[in-house]
C-alpha cells in the first residue's frame, strides 16, 4: 500500500500487505477512516500469475504510516 500527500507526484510512504504475489484492485475510505483495500492474491504458474483469491484488508493510516499521520474526522 501507498500513500500520497500531493496528489500523486511522489509516494513517500509504502507499507506492505501481504508477502508474496499479488495485485492491486481497489481502495475506497469509509467516513471514519478506514482504509479498505480489495486485491487479488495468487501464486506464480508458466502463464503469470494465478489468481486464487479475493482478499479485503483494512486499516487505517495511523497503522499505514507508523502514527506519523492520524485521521481527523470533519463533517
Amino acid at each position: 500500500m501507498r500513500l500520497s500527500y500531493d496528489e500523486g507526484k511522489t509516494w513517500p510512504v509504502s507499507k506492505p500487505i501481504e508477502p508474496g504475489i499479488s495485485g492491486y484492485s481497489d481502495v475506497a475510505v469509509g467516513s471514519d477512516g478506514t482504509i479498505y483495500l480489495i486485491y487479488e492474491r495468487g501464486t506464480p504458474s508458466d502463464s503469470g500469475t494465478h489468481v486464487g483469491f479475493l482478499t479485503v484488508a483494512h486499516f487505517n493510516v495511523e497503522w499505514l504510516t507508523d502514527v506519523q499521520d492520524i485521521f481527523e474526522f470533519s463533517h
